[in-house]
């Protein structure tokens, strides 16, 4: 009997190492759990996610979704880390929408709670032919490159195929896509890469990307170009401008254009006398007088001069120079009876 009851003491003995020897083996695995894990984490895989908006040019809510929870996977980043940089990330109506639900600044709240209420906010079902009217009305955006808005025409070009078809009918219905989706980028283009694929229109989507970014690399490097010839002749953009053009067509000198020549001072109005003058000069002289100073229209010695005028008999007479009446014709020895 004694020796079943010390039997009895030593299993407890045992009972309680084999307790305390799980506790400190489990402790130690999850301190080395921890470390592991703040080790790889990389919260600067932030700065490769976009701010985002919920507006209609910009990406769907789901796809800004999974672009977090892919870069959360690599970053070993937790659910307070996605809700923190979710939230950061949001802009404009986002922020908005977020800012009016407090339960998820709750601690119980989770990052599944946070994209329950973006997707309820912005996942608009729209039907594919909402997506082609969408597509055909795509303009590109003053500040936007010709490679960026063919992104965003590629993505909203994804979203008028419709999904249950067939495999045949989803290649018929991708190759009608392709082409609406040429059309439109096209349309939608700005400045002179717009122009010169409506003058020779390409043959399909990559072509007209490709095309249209040789054309804005191309007018980037001549406007880089006049920019250090400015800065190195120390000139404005004006003066670079008329330079080019040639000289003043008035003095023929170069800076300026011919409205701009100082050689001519304007009077205060078109009719001025300085004005008249300087017109006067630059006409030369009198052609009566030879005289600088007026035109022949206007010479003062032009009404002393004989005038031919017309007479009844059909022969010329000749007006005195003080203009009181005809002049006498000449004898010529003969008489006419």
């Amino acid at each position: 009997m004694g020796d079943i009851e010390q039997l009895k003491k030593e299993m407890a003995v045992l009972k309680q190492e084999c307790d305390e020897l799980r506790r400190l083996s489990l402790a130690r695995s999850s301190t080395t759990t921890a470390q592991t894990s703040s080790a790889k984490r990389d919260l600067s895989l932030q700065s490769l996610i976009r701010p985002w908006g919920g507006g209609e040019d910009e990406e769907g809510v789901d796809i800004f979704l999974q672009n977090i929870e892919l870069l959360a996977v690599s970053g070993g980043w937790t659910d307070d880390d996605l809700k923190l940089i979710c939230r950061l990330k949001l802009t404009g109506a986002a922020s908005a929408c977020i800012a009016g639900h407090p339960e998820l600044l709750e601690p119980a709240a989770t990052f599944q709670d946070l994209k329950k209420v973006l997707r309820d906010r912005f996942d608009t079902l729209l039907s594919p032919a909402q997506r082609l009217l969408q597509l055909n009305s795509l303009v590109q955006r003053p500040d936007e490159g010709v490679l960026a808005f063919a992104d965003r025409c590629r993505r909203l070009g994804e979203g008028t195929i419709p999904k249950s078809l067939t495999a045949e009918q989803s290649r018929y219905a991708r190759e009608q896509a392709e082409q609406v989706l040429l059309a439109a980028y096209v349309k939608g283009l700005r400045g002179e890469p717009g122009l010169q694929l409506q003058y020779h229109p390409p043959t399909n989507f990559q072509d007209a990307v490709a095309t249209a970014a040789r054309i804005e690399l191309a007018k980037a490097q001549v406007r880089m170009a006049n920019q250090e010839v400015c800065a190195v002749q120390g000139l404005s953009g004006n003066e670079t401008r008329f330079s080019r053009r040639g000289p003043c067509f008035k003095c023929r000198e170069d800076g300026h254009a011919a409205k701009d020549c100082p050689g001519i001072q304007p009077g205060p109005e078109s009719g001025s006398p300085s004005k008249r003058n300087a017109r006067k000069g630059k006409r030369g002289a009198c052609f009566v007088c030879g005289q600088q100073g007026h035109f022949a229209r206007e010479c003062p010695r032009r009404s002393n001069a004989a005038n031919v005028c017309s007479c009844n008999s059909g022969v010329a007479e000749l007006q005195a120079p003080n203009g009181k009446g005809p002049v006498e014709a000449p004898s010529t020895g003969t008489t006419r009876t």
